[in-house]
């Protein structure tokens, strides 16, 4: 898989992507998240049969959240080395997240190229019995002076890192981006 992916600068060490440069709209649809966040942590604690929901919920606010949550309170990160995939060569990120922040998995893996772009997120979803997925991010696309990717292809991860590339687990296109 050689998804091609524009240049961009959205990177950990250089982010353009401020609460300032975001604007107003995007910040509110920013807080609009947090507060799905914030009931799916109350849904929980009533033991709210919600489960299936909340497993769908938690894998997108993080997809969402990124890069954002990477700077949050409690959330660990450390390079770890680089990772060849069809001659290109990715900068790998190991992050821990907190119990606090509703994930599928507390250690998951982000895969960025040399522009700084989201190309790859591994994790382990623990409520499939802690199954490996290897979820790749394309199709990047310009709104507003930020970088948002349109395809999601989510599938096995295989011992040795790689794909299982058939069946597709998981689909996600998004169609339109609007910023207002």
């Amino acid at each position: 898989m050689n998804p091609s992916v524009p240049k961009g600068d959205i990177q950990r060490s250089n982010p353009r992507m401020s609460a300032s440069s975001v604007g107003t709209g995007a910040l509110s649809r920013i807080w609009s998240i947090l507060a799905l966040r914030s009931f799916i942590t109350r849904s929980r604690r009533r033991g709210a049969k919600l489960n299936w929901h909340i497993s769908l919920a938690q894998p997108c606010w993080t997809y969402l959240n990124v890069p954002f949550v990477l700077d949050w309170k409690g959330v660990e990160t450390q390079e770890a080395g680089s990772w060849i995939e069809n001659g290109e060569t990715w900068h790998r990120l190991t992050v821990r997240f907190p119990p606090s922040i509703p994930t599928h998995c507390s250690v998951q893996t982000l895969y960025a190229d040399d522009q700084g772009l989201l190309r790859r997120h591994d994790y382990d979803l623990e409520i499939a019995g802690n199954t490996p997925a290897a979820h790749y991010i394309m199709g990047y696309v310009e709104v507003g002076g930020l970088w948002f990717p349109t395809r999601r292809r989510i599938f096995a991860r295989q011992p040795d890192g790689t794909p299982l590339v058939h069946p597709v687990v998981v689909a996600i296109d998004i169609d339109s981006i609007e910023l207002s």
